[in-house]
């Protein structure tokens, strides 16, 4: 079976992949029990995806992409996101992207400070080394002064 074939074939899954997230959003934050029979149905389903991308040497997004793309080009109805949930799943998405960033920056904060504090620590080393050196000269000099 090659790329195109697992295409056609997983189309339909990605399809209710989309139905199912839309009755995740729906469902009420309390029932628990629904939410979590839904998430265990869509990680199957994308594990499913998964191990048949892995067995054509390809990844999951790669094989979403491809997926989503063909079923951008047909004209049935895809169960792509719409209203509500499509500003959700945006607001999301954005928000995914700003902690990225936060937190890249972050990093690169911490990055700064540890080359500072290694700096110093390293400063802090020599001189404390340099003292502890001297140290022992000036006490012999003390105690042949005695």
């Amino acid at each position: 079976m090659d790329l195109r074939d697992a295409v056609s074939a997983f189309s339909p899954v990605v399809v209710r992949i989309r139905q199912l997230s839309a009755s995740h959003f729906a469902l009420a934050p309390d029932k628990l029990r629904e939410r979590a029979a839904v998430e265990e149905e869509i990680q199957g389903l994308v594990a499913d995806i998964a191990s048949r991308a892995e067995r054509l040497g390809t990844t999951l997004d790669d094989m979403f992409r491809l997926i989503n793309a063909s079923l951008a080009a047909t004209r049935k109805d895809t169960a792509a996101p719409t209203g509500e949930y499509a500003r959700y799943l945006a607001d999301e998405n954005c928000r995914a992207h700003a902690q990225e960033r936060q937190i890249e920056r972050q990093i690169g904060v911490l990055q700064r400070n540890l080359e500072t504090a290694t700096a110093s620590r390293i400063a802090a080393d020599r001189a404390c080394a340099g003292f502890v050196a001297g140290y022992a000269r000036r006490g012999e000099a003390k105690a042949a002064a005695k």
